[in-house]
């Protein structure tokens, strides 16, 4: 969490643009705070909505949404903010097609249309968990076409 004076008075500052509907200001503040490892489920929230109402539904908005998410179910499990951030997720996922049904992550990690491993390649193909010849188990994963 955030504790030296200049960041929660940025965060301040940015809760005041957002709640003034001023996304145009409040978003970069917001990502800047989120910079300084901020852990705060409301300011991840609050980054979320704020790129939604400038940039709309795409991969960025979902993986925002996604942490906030996942900051909200531990901090405020009973919130309607957490509600809210699963149903934009939902939202992106019929929008666009971003989840696959099996998830939103496979065994090993993998996020569905993130690059993973590094290569450059959004990785969109879900490889269900299997049994090599030795033995050895391979947890399910997703690999670019």
């Amino acid at each position: 969490m955030i504790n030296n004076s200049t960041s929660i008075s940025l965060i301040h500052t940015a809760n005041d643009y957002y709640n003034s509907d001023d996304y145009v200001h409040a978003l970069p503040l917001y990502i800047e705070i989120l910079k300084n490892e901020c852990n705060d489920a409301m300011t991840w929230y609050r980054t979320a909505y704020s790129y939604r109402m400038l940039y709309g539904f795409n991969s960025n908005t979902y993986s925002l949404y996604y942490q906030a998410y996942q900051r909200l179910s531990t901090q405020m499990p009973n919130s309607v903010y957490t509600k809210y951030a699963w149903n934009q997720i939902f939202n992106v996922n019929q929008y666009f097609k971003v989840l696959p049904a099996t998830g939103i992550r496979a065994e090993n990690g993998d996020l569905y249309g993130v690059d993973n491993d590094g290569d450059g390649r959004r990785e969109t193909v879900f490889v269900h968990g299997y049994y090599r010849k030795d033995g050895t188990y391979v947890r399910s994963h997703y690999r670019a076409k």
